[in-house]
């Protein structure tokens, strides 16, 4: 069955589990059964806010946190969230990145990052403004004297200014310079190594 594009090949695909509902079961019950990495766990259970499951180890009781990215596909859009992120970087040790693909509408087994190789697969994406905007009877006079119907937002929703995109910018600049100086590094040395 060919994958349905909601937005263009380019930017997003469609998956009926759009809840991550069976991901989820199937996670608990892998844990619950064959734990992962090294650990077994005890008190396995679905949750939210930057992760989607949490587990203690059998033996420490430490608590263990996992974000799911279900697919059915062999090569997905897969799209970190900065909750996501944040709670992986405090918690390096104790937070997994998973990818559960789906085959035949079957989970399969879970494949557990960590965050620093999570880091490597994925690009940091350019600051990018996005949203809804009700257009039904929107005119241009309205638009001109500034009655655009505005979308209700969380308190955590923060609202872009130009300053912020400059400085967003300006940052990305200062770092992929860097990386580039990292990259000329490397390429000089392994040339110094291959004339010795």
């Amino acid at each position: 069955m060919k994958p349905k594009f909601t937005f263009g090949e380019v930017y997003s695909t469609h998956d009926p589990d759009k809840s991550d509902t069976d991901y989820k079961i199937s996670l608990l019950e892998h844990l619950r059964t064959n734990g992962a990495n090294g650990y077994t766990y005890r008190d396995v259970r679905i949750v939210s806010n930057g992760k989607d499951v949490e587990a203690w180890t059998t033996d420490t009781a430490t608590l263990h946190m996992f974000e799911i990215k279900g697919t059915s596909e062999d090569k997905p859009l897969i799209q970190t969230y900065g909750s996501e992120l944040m709670e992986a970087i405090r918690n390096p040790d104790t937070f997994w990145f998973t990818i559960i693909p789906k085959r035949d509408g079957i989970c399969q087994p879970p494949l557990f990052f960590t965050i620093k190789q999570w880091l490597e697969l994925f690009p940091l994406q350019p600051v990018s403004v996005k949203g809804t905007l009700n257009i039904n009877g929107l005119t241009q006079e309205m638009i001109n004297v500034g009655r655009i119907p505005k979308t209700k937002r969380r308190p955590t929703t923060l609202i872009a200014t130009e300053d912020m995109i400059i400085e967003n910018q300006e940052l990305r600049e200062q770092q992929l310079d860097k990386q580039q100086n990292i990259i000329n590094e490397n390429v000089f040395k392994f040339i110094e190594e291959v004339w010795e």
